[in-house]
């Protein structure tokens, strides 16, 4: 479909390692500001996604100032533009509702030791 990833600038290490890695293989990074509140702005996030968008990533919640996205607004306008929506619920699986079966959501990253799984394997 295309090469246009997007993220916002305040992701895991994990996240914005993989998109510079991605951006060295062609790859077109947007790396979305976020607001005083940390918060991701739909209407900017909407504005972003082209029709070679391939995928967004936002974690569901920063770990170092606490935020949680609204995540069903970043899903809807990612299925609504054709573009596969990540979060990394790490931080918050167990802990903060997050329905899958009503939200959404095409991939999800967790940490299987939240829940009594083997640490360092994620999910």
């Amino acid at each position: 479909k295309g090469k246009h990833i997007i993220v916002s600038k305040i992701e895991d290490f994990s996240v914005l390692h993989s998109a510079r890695a991605l951006e060295k293989q062609g790859f077109r990074m947007t790396y979305l500001d976020v607001d005083s509140d940390g918060l991701v702005n739909l209407d900017k996030l909407r504005d972003s996604i082209t029709t070679e968008t391939i995928l967004v990533s936002i974690q569901h919640a920063n770990q170092e100032i606490g935020t949680i996205q609204n995540i069903a607004g970043i899903g809807r306008i990612c299925s609504e533009k054709g573009a596969l929506f990540h979060t990394d619920a790490t931080h918050t699986f167990t802990r903060v509702p997050l329905d899958v079966r009503t939200t959404p959501v095409d991939l999800i990253t967790v940490s299987a030791h939240t829940i009594h799984g083997p640490k360092g394997i994620g999910a």
